[in-house]
């Protein structure tokens, strides 16, 4: 290393000293001792306590230059590590997720993590077209390394809410600052067990290798739906979502597929197909509930063909 080079090093080593003031009190606010790489860009990191006025840096290689004042005029952000709400046992934030199995002494957990400034949550439910707020229970907590960030975290405890259907809730994020405005959607079902048990199912008989609709009964105002097969032991998911936004199971995905009107089509029916369906659909106050057995034939054209050739034989 050349004697240019160890100068040049010593040059980038000078100290700088933050003071804060805060209601009149002088706080210093930085870790007494930090290090940044040669030729990169080097930050120094301070805390500010939450009732700071303004922010004095000073220069003690040079002792005749002046204090720099900065003031505190925007709104310091950082990317949270995760940019949308996340709700607990949805394993994707930001899209349509679907709760099953659960009752009203449950309870619906958002979180958003690492952000700056912090991060209000909030939970709605959806009624007919109109998102209603509903109360629930909001935390947010800052992190303890010298780098902080906010931990948000909204509760909602299912018993005061839910009419034991099915119902959309909304968990949303507020920033007022950056006009920072997301959220995550669940669809929450109630019904699995109430529809399954005593339900009468309307036979529906299609043949082999055609194309099946299954219509589902609705409302004027239904902005939602869930499709399930009943199997011996289980239940098992097959579609759900809104209007505007429809998923299918992806084991099923390329032969099964819901139309805006709810009605559920499938492709070449196979005698795997075959079972009980059940649609609910829902605007949030009103539920319908459609159940039909799926019986696929052999293939009847096929069949009627070969039966002249069975009775000759038969004579």
């Amino acid at each position: 290393m050349t004697d240019i080079d160890i100068k040049t090093i010593l040059a980038l080593c000078g100290v700088a000293i933050l003071t804060v003031s805060a209601n009149g009190n002088e706080l210093t606010g930085c870790v007494a001792k930090q290090f940044v790489e040669y030729k990169t860009r080097g930050l120094i990191h301070c805390k500010f306590p939450p009732e700071f006025i303004s922010v004095y840096w000073y220069d003690v290689d040079n002792s005749e230059a002046k204090p720099v004042l900065m003031y505190d005029r925007t709104t310091k952000t950082v990317t949270p590590e995760q940019g949308i709400p996340r709700i607990n046992n949805c394993s994707t934030a930001g899209e349509l997720c679907i709760l099953q199995g659960i009752d009203s002494r449950d309870k619906l957990t958002c979180t958003v993590h690492g952000a700056k400034p912090s991060i209000t949550l909030s939970w709605s439910v959806m009624i007919g077209n109109v998102k209603k707020a509903v109360h629930a229970h909001a935390t947010i907590k800052p992190s303890t390394d010298w780098n902080v960030t906010f931990h948000s975290t909204g509760v909602l405890d299912l018993a005061n809410v839910t009419t034991g259907g099915l119902n959309l809730f909304i968990c949303s994020s507020k920033l007022e600052q950056i006009d920072h405005r997301k959220y995550s959607k669940v669809l929450v079902d109630m019904l699995q067990a109430d529809v399954v048990n005593g339900k009468t199912y309307t036979d529906v008989f299609r043949e082999r290798d055609k194309r099946v609709e299954l219509r589902c009964s609705s409302g004027n105002t239904d902005n939602m739906y869930v499709w399930k097969k009943i199997l011996s032991h289980s239940v098992e998911l097959v579609s759900y979502g809104l209007d505007y936004d429809m998923i299918v199971a992806k084991r099923l995905q390329g032969r099964y597929e819901v139309k805006t009107d709810k009605t559920l089509y499938i492709d070449s029916a196979q005698i795997e197909d075959e079972g009980k369906f059940i649609c609910i659909s829902s605007d949030g106050i009103n539920h319908y509930v459609t159940a039909m057995n799926l019986v696929v034939l052999g293939n009847l054209s096929k069949l009627y063909h070969n039966r002249p050739f069975d009775r000759l034989n038969a004579t």
